[in-house]
């Protein structure tokens, strides 16, 4: 079984540069023969490629690099990349991966979200949610010019952060839902979790039933998460972030 190494919501984009060399820096390290799971927002907000971007160059050209050295890149779509389709994926030279994705670890299989699932009690969120993930709805927006798309996005983002101090200060109705990770770990036959999302690092035990493991990946900034597994074990790692620029 090859080293599987899975990180979640480095947000990248032109306001913080550090974020893409230290995803580089991240990936140069990686070993040959590895896998890497991205679980979602690995873009701060995916409106589809532009070919003649400077930044969506940087990161293909990152991505081709581990290609080379026999690293296979799995994506799985987070809120802020829900529009990330198999033709987007392969442009990046990654395979697309299911919602709710089931591994195999020497502890036990896990089962691998993004974390945007347990929002169940955001009513709002489960509303747009809907919309995003509606075939039609999809095709709409991609059909926009990509200004507009652009423009669509940036507003969607700003009323993202204009909310993070509602959700901080409102956890039980925004934070993620117990009832529904139990249910989710149950219909998948796993006992462990592992999700981004709410960028919270954090190892949780017994918390959705005995023997039941949570691993939480934090957002990238001051220090980066991942999540390591292997032929023994599965670790979540955190380092300080370490950005060196191409």
């Amino acid at each position: 079984m090859p080293v599987t190494y899975i990180i979640s919501d480095l947000h990248l984009s032109y306001s913080k540069p550090e974020l893409t060399s230290a995803f580089e820096n991240f990936s140069n390290h990686l070993p040959c023969g590895s896998r890497l799971i991205i679980a979602g927002d690995f873009f701060d907000f995916f409106i589809g490629i532009c070919k003649k971007d400077p930044l969506t160059q940087r990161i293909k050209l990152c991505l081709h690099n581990l290609h080379k050295h026999k690293v296979a890149v799995d994506f799985l779509c987070g809120n802020r990349d829900f529009l990330v389709n198999k033709r987007d994926a392969a442009f990046f030279e990654m395979k697309l991966l299911p919602e709710c994705c089931v591994l195999e670890t020497p502890q036990g299989k896990a089962l691998l979200i993004h974390g945007d699932l347990l929002c169940t009690n955001d009513k709002s969120f489960v509303k747009f949610r809907k919309i995003a993930h509606n075939t039609l709805a999809r095709l709409t927006f991609r059909a926009l010019p990509y200004r507009l798309r652009l423009y669509i996005g940036q507003k969607i983002r700003q009323t993202s952060y204009e909310q993070d101090a509602s959700r901080t200060l409102s956890p039980s109705y925004y934070g993620a839902v117990s009832e529904e990770a139990a249910r989710l770990l149950t219909a998948y036959d796993c006992k462990i979790l592992i999700h981004g999302h709410f960028h919270i690092f954090e190892k949780k035990y017994d918390e959705y039933f005995k023997g039941s493991v949570r691993l939480g990946l934090g957002a990238w900034g001051e220090t980066l998460s991942f999540v390591k597994i292997d032929d023994k074990n599965v670790f979540l790692c955190e380092k300080p972030l370490v950005s060196k620029r191409s």
